[in-house]
């Protein structure tokens, strides 16, 4: 099988999924490895500095426990990043629908 090595979270989970589904295909097992950072691109874009704060100290006195709660924030910054890019979509779909009642004086859009 192969073995995928993730290094930082993608922008929605469906992708990161399907990179871990990567790993085991036609019936042959394989692995993956997922190593994030807090200083990666989304985490600092999503999360707020005394989260990420919060998290380093976290990391340094209680490590285990630390873990779980690193992967559930890095998990919330995913999700905000989902959130900005679904309400981005709905907008440049209204957009859309606007720019084509105004310009349907021509006929119907096809």
């Amino acid at each position: 099988g192969l073995h995928v090595l993730s290094t930082e979270l993608n922008q929605a989970r469906r992708i990161d999924r399907q990179l871990y589904g990567r790993c085991a295909r036609q019936g042959d097992p394989g692995t993956y490895v997922s190593i994030y950072a807090l200083t990666d691109e989304l985490p600092t874009r999503h999360l707020p500095m005394f989260c990420r704060r919060f998290l380093l100290l976290l990391l340094r006195t209680r490590p285990p426990l630390a873990k779980i709660i690193c992967l559930f924030g890095l998990r919330q910054a995913q999700a905000a990043q989902e959130r900005h890019s679904r309400r981005l979509r709905r907008d440049l779909l209204q957009l859309d629908e606007q720019l084509g009642k105004l310009l349907a004086f021509s006929g119907k859009m096809e």
